[in-house]
């Protein structure tokens, strides 16, 4: 239904993650597999992540201390494939600097009639309950079906809608261009513990010259009838860039609770968490299994107190699921309903206006 492209900035991101190739994740668990038993801790992805953003703790942590489960574990074998991963994601992730950078990110929509149904359901969704959202998602398509054609049917603005201060990267510099938010109603909260594609830390002198947000946003949208190949041609270079780190601000789940809790971010994000699970009376789950390997969001869903609460679980079930297993252990107390164990059917219109009928 959608594909990505980066206006101005490279629609290189819309085939990024499959520059993770087969072969390379296999290579690096093939290594990582000779200090792990990947029968019993099979890597995905986002372990693969964690460990990448574990490898800069490496510097002045001992491996006993990293990893204490971990027995007869050569530290400097270990601390080389991470070096080696760790580039090879910075690499792919981070935008180019022969190509120009602007500010929009942009999802081409495929299929207008299915877009435009679940973009309706979405904002109707809005409209008649008092929503927030915590997106473990690194795309903001869900934040680009959020708004409609006027400012007083946009409940999701960049700047009020993460929690945290944010700003274009040219009003990093260009404080005057801030834009004025009071005009904007009902914004809904956005909550993103994992980071997010779309998001920029400035460089930390920079910060310090610059003051304002530490963090920059790319907006982003949906587009029917965007070309790249012809409409980056036009977009001149924003400077601003120059002050960004080129990595995007991804805060994956990682295996060492005191190198997650150093990203001042992921704090603050935990906060938001837990102050909108505990005022909700329902929850919603769109996909989120709440993997033992996340324990850190583990840890804060089993502080929440669930009794009087309703879960609705949606998602797609596969072998040795254990999504509901997951959640009755945590959410003690709450009434948990299934809506579907087979995904969110997308296939038609009226497939997805149904989905969002059984909600109600």
């Amino acid at each position: 239904m959608l594909t990505t492209h980066l206006k101005g900035q490279q629609s290189y991101w819309a085939s990024t993650y499959a520059s993770f190739s087969p072969a390379v994740i296999n290579a690096g668990a093939g290594l990582l597999n000779t200090y792990f038993d990947g029968n019993r801790h099979p890597y995905n992805f986002e372990q693969f992540m964690s460990l990448l953003a574990f490898q800069g703790a490496l510097y002045n942590t001992s491996l006993r201390d990293a990893f204490p489960e971990v027995a007869n574990t050569d530290g400097r074998v270990l601390t080389f494939i991470l070096h080696v991963l760790y580039d090879y994601f910075a690499r792919a992730m981070s935008y180019p600097e022969e190509i120009p950078a602007g500010q929009s990110f942009w999802y081409q929509v495929n299929d207008k009639d299915r877009a435009d149904a679940f973009r309706s359901g979405l904002q109707q969704f809005l409209r008649t309950h008092d929503a927030t959202f915590v997106s473990f998602n690194y795309d903001a398509i869900l934040e680009s079906m959020m708004n409609g054609p006027s400012p007083d049917k946009m409940p999701y603005v960049p700047e009020l809608s993460h929690g945290i201060p944010l700003a274009y990267p040219s009003r990093l510099i260009n404080h005057y261009a801030m834009p004025n938010l009071g005009r904007y109603r009902n914004v809904t909260q956005v909550i993103k513990p994992h980071g997010s594609m779309h998001f920029f830390e400035v460089r930390d002198e920079m910060h310090q010259l610059l003051g304002g947000p530490r963090v920059a946003f790319v907006h982003t949208g949906l587009s029917s009838d965007f070309d790249p190949a012809k409409q980056q041609i036009d977009v001149e270079r924003d400077r601003a860039w120059s002050l960004l780190r080129a990595t995007p601000l991804i805060v994956p789940p990682v295996l060492n609770k005191d190198t997650y809790l150093a990203s001042s971010y992921f704090r603050e994000m935990l906060g938001l968490t837990y102050r909108a699970v505990s005022h909700a009376n329902r929850i919603v789950v769109l996909g989120f299994s709440l993997p033992p390997s996340d324990m850190h969001m583990r840890a804060l869903f089993e502080s929440v107190r669930w009794s009087d609460k309703e879960v609705f679980l949606c998602y797609r079930e596969g072998a040795l699921d254990t999504t509901e297993d997951n959640w009755r252990s945590v959410a003690r107390g709450a009434t948990i309903r299934t809506v579907t164990r087979e995904g969110i059917d997308v296939s038609t219109a009226d497939q997805i206006e149904s989905f969002w009928r059984s909600l109600e």
